[in-house]
């Protein structure tokens, strides 16, 4: 399950890499309400994940 959720965390980070680097692909988000929401939920997986392994990260760090 651990390799899942990071293996899907992954791909929103390179999901956001190609989305800073490619105009094509921020103009169909800006055009389509469907990639529009696809777009939110990758943001909310990305930030999401992120302060949980800050979380995790601090956590480990304090209980070894």
């Amino acid at each position: 399950m651990r390799h899942i959720v990071r293996g899907i965390w992954f791909l929103t980070l390179i999901y956001f890499i190609v989305y800073l680097l490619t105009p094509a692909l921020r103009g169909a988000v800006d055009a389509s309400q469907a990639l529009s929401f696809v777009h939110a939920l990758f943001g909310l997986i990305l930030v999401g994940g992120g302060f949980l392994w800050l979380v995790l990260s601090i956590h480990r760090f304090f209980t070894r």
